[in-house]
């Protein structure tokens, strides 16, 4: 996963490279710290998820 700050924003797409999924995923950093770690604890979920999967 590629992870990326922004500022009013939220980006999360993946792609397949040869075989390899990419994940792109950006944290909008104007955001509440609440709103921040909600986030980014989301996008942890995402990615364990798609692991076992």
């Amino acid at each position: 996963m590629f992870l990326h700050p922004v500022v009013g924003g939220d980006l999360d797409e993946s792609v397949d490279i040869q075989g390899h999924q990419i994940r792109f995923a950006t944290v909008d950093l104007m955001q509440p710290t609440s709103a921040i770690l909600a986030r980014l604890g989301a996008l942890i979920q995402k990615a364990e998820s798609v692991i076992l999967d």
